[in-house]
């Protein structure tokens, strides 16, 4: 006996969403209860429905599974959740791999109960939904995915099931704040007849594992983050085992295929040697009877049935020569034909190896990548720690030297360059009167720094700021990092910070790509945001592909093309620039069209709502009508 866990695979990942849902059970921040959290009094009990002993159960989890398909419909949605709840990572994790474990024993227990089986096609829906959500948004947000086993939780009723969880991933499941009383006794219950009635009869099952996403950089740190490390070193370890598994048996099946072709005999040839030889022995006791009434005439009767039996030998030993060669036909057209399928099949079995094998290898890359990142990072803090002073002399060197302001302040007349030039001195001297009086070593150039970030900075001294150099005529990339996002910044230089790969004679940077934060900018040229959505790689061309300011013409062509990646194109499918004729077609894709919807111009287009209220995704038509609903809404309340 086997669970059936096609709809149960789920990815768990470490974010948490804004949303909320108006059922206590279902607010997000019960997710990720905190010490501080205000306890839920008197919640509303939904009413039993009358039918199936797990109905309750089942009717809360489905409520529970349409927020988890709301809220990781978008990598976006997750970024701005994650600011704005610090929740359990863990604790969320638990409830997906809790989730995953009810709905395998539903499946079971609706053998028995009709009225939870109508129940399952829309919890297995929404699952799956989930599941494909989170595939979507982990690759964008770099997540890293491992199995958890759902062998270690079977056969456990719902208190063995928490208590394993608990010490697996160092906190306690919170089950109070997913289900209603009622549903819990109901899930209990669950639990408890699947682990008496069914469990018993499938120890030899094999089980589901579930997927888990977590951060990178988290688990670089795990060794040093306690129940997290030990959960993680628990997770690889089921991994290795899994893939040991999966490779000794691919070598089986192999091996058994390769015999069982060997040994291939057709079971006519075995049918065509039967009825020649029943055909042989018909005649030769036919003929002995018949021999025998010419002796002894008392049998001659016998002679007459000996006769009757020997007419049917011949035939059949006809018959049987027919299906013998038959048989042989058969195992000549299998012996031809299955080496073929089996080389085929191996061929496929290579391939997909294969991609396995390179996306294991970006992995380990990835790790790679931060981990330099990381030491890089903690070497250019102490570089710059160590040169602190000096950079700081150099800086003031330079903005106290009247004809290096000269030189780097551009105006169209001189009477404006000069008037520049008095403004710059005056407001450098401000800069370092309140230098002085923060009074620490880098105290000048993180005012420069906050500076260069300020909007309401005239363009002209942000052009300054960026031919300032540090000690040893260093670059410094940090003014660079915030002139680029400055919407304020001249076009020129913006066009400069999004196209250069390298800057030179530079201590080495870490943090955000400057190219990067320039593709963000909407003051950045839109010939320069069109060459980098058209031609760079992720992430540039992902910032250029959601600016605004990108020309149409290239978030059109980016979407049409094949060679684009999936990533890029949702996010043009979510740039209120994007023409309406790209969002038409991003909506005949089935992993672009939830996407356009959440596009701040959809509105202005509502054949296309129209088009997307008919969507086979019924999480996209149900999406598309409710924009319609609101748009009806908001013209009657204007009229």
């Amino acid at each position: 006996m086997r669970y059936n866990t096609n709809f149960i695979e789920i990815k768990v990942v470490m974010m948490v969403t804004k949303e909320q849902s108006g059922n206590n059970y279902l607010r997000l921040d019960n997710f990720f209860p905190t010490s501080e959290a205000p306890k839920i009094s008197n919640p509303e009990v939904p009413k039993k429905q009358e039918g199936g002993k797990f109905t309750t159960v089942a009717q809360e989890l489905d409520k529970t599974l349409n927020e988890y398909v709301r809220f990781t419909s978008s990598s976006e949605g997750f970024k701005n959740a994650l600011k704005e709840f610090g929740g359990n990572i863990n604790q969320f994790n638990q409830n997906l791999i809790l989730f995953a474990l009810t709905l395998a024993h539903m499946e079971k227990a609706a053998e028995k109960d009709e009225e939870l089986k109508k129940s399952l096609p829309s919890l297995q829906e929404k699952m799956k939904a989930v599941n494909e959500n989170i595939g979507k948004i982990a690759k964008e947000l770099g997540y890293t995915v491992s199995q958890y086993s759902l062998d270690k939780l079977m056969g456990k009723d719902l208190n063995g099931v928490k208590e394993t969880l608990a010490k697996d991933f160092g906190v306690e499941p919170k089950l109070e704040a997913l289900f209603s009383p009622e549903a819990l006794n109901s899930l209990t219950d669950l639990f408890a007849f699947i682990v008496n009635k069914i469990y018993p009869g499938s120890v030899n099952a094999t089980f589901a594992t579930v997927p888990i996403i977590s951060d990178t950089e988290d688990k670089e740190g795990n060794k040093q983050k306690g129940p997290e490390g030990k959960i993680t070193q628990q997770v690889v370890l089921q991994q290795q085992q899994a893939q040991q598994q999966q490779a000794e048996q691919s070598v089986f099946k192999q091996q058994s295929e390769e015999k069982q072709n060997k040994d291939y005999h057709s079971p006519l040839r075995g049918a065509g040697k039967k009825f020649a030889i029943a055909g042989v022995a018909l005649g030769v006791f036919g003929g002995f009877l018949v021999a025998g009434s010419f002796i002894y005439l008392p049998i001659a009767g016998f002679g007459l049935a000996g006769i009757g039996l020997a007419a049917f030998g011949p035939p059949l030993v006809v018959i049987g020569g027919v299906t013998w060669v038959a048989g042989v036909i058969d195992e000549a057209i299998h012996n031809r034909h299955v080496p073929k399928a089996q080389e085929e099949a191996l061929k496929e079995e290579k391939k997909r190896k294969r991609a396995l094998e390179e996306e294991e290898k970006k992995k380990e890359e990835e790790q790679k990548k931060q981990k330099k990142i990381k030491e890089s990072e903690e070497k250019y803090k102490l570089w710059k720690a160590k040169n602190a002073d000096k950079d700081e002399k150099a800086i003031i060197k330079q903005l106290t030297n009247q004809a290096w302001l000269e030189k780097h302040i551009n105006a169209e007349t001189e009477a404006e360059h000069k008037k520049r030039v008095e403004e710059a001195k005056k407001e450098i001297e401000k800069i370092m009167e309140e230098a002085k009086k923060r009074n620490y070593t880098t105290a000048l150039h993180d005012l420069l720094i906050e500076k260069a970030k300020d909007p309401n900075t005239p363009s002209w001294f942000l052009a300054l700021l960026a031919q300032l150099k540090l000690s040893y005529h260093y670059t410094d990339l940090d003014m660079f990092k915030e002139l680029a996002g400055n919407p304020n910044t001249p076009q020129e230089l913006l066009a400069d910070f999004a196209t250069r790969k390298r800057y030179f004679w530079a201590r080495e940077y870490i943090g955000s790509d400057i190219r990067e934060i320039a593709a963000k900018n909407q003051n950045t040229p839109p010939e320069t945001l069109a060459k980098l959505l058209l031609s760079e790689k992720y992430p540039v061309n992902y910032a250029a592909a959601a600016n605004p300011s990108t020309p149409q013409y290239a978030l059109n062509t980016a979407m049409y093309s094949k060679k684009v990646d999936i990533t890029i194109k949702r996010a043009i499918a979510e740039n209120p620039s994007t023409p309406p004729a790209a969002l038409d077609y991003a909506l005949s894709d089935k992993e672009l069209a939830y996407y356009v919807l959440d596009n701040p111009s959809i509105t202005k287009y509502p054949y296309l709502l129209v088009i997307a209220s008919n969507n086979p995704d019924r999480f996209v038509s149900r999406k598309a009508n409710e924009i319609l609903s609101q748009i009806k809404s908001n013209e009657n309340k204007q009229e």
